[in-house]
């Protein structure tokens, strides 16, 4: 692959890795990311790839925040979850909700996950 093809990857995983880009990014964006038409199958591959990417980062940071520093899980899968898998969550979620497009994109991730994955009563309460 040349370095031109690379550029746009390589900056849109440098720009998603900060948190201010996790931040200024709306769930709305991310939808159209996850979701996109009218494009090429290399764009379309570019975006969904960047999709899954910030769902991993947003899902890899609850886990951390979960085990290193004990922080109450927000959602709690019944097992192995693949990013793929959340990404369609996400989407179907955002279907019925899309008056949130406003919303952080990770404040909707998950907003998603914790829909279709509620932690159980003793898991959630102190």
């Amino acid at each position: 692959m040349s370095w031109n093809k690379c550029t746009p990857l390589v900056l849109l995983i440098v720009s998603l890795c900060t948190p201010s880009a996790a931040s200024a990014t709306n769930a709305g964006l991310l939808l159209k990311s996850c979701n996109p038409k009218n494009e090429s199958a290399d764009l379309q591959t570019f975006h969904r790839t960047g999709c899954i990417f910030f769902i991993r980062g947003v899902m890899d940071a609850h886990d951390t925040f979960v085990a290193v520093r004990g922080l109450k899980p927000i959602y709690c899968t019944p097992g192995e979850l693949t990013f793929s898998a959340a990404e369609r969550l996400f989407l179907n979620w955002m279907e019925i909700n899309l008056d949130k497009q406003h919303w952080t994109a990770s404040d909707a991730v998950y907003a998603a996950l914790a829909d279709f994955f509620p932690c159980p009563k003793s898991t959630t309460e102190d």
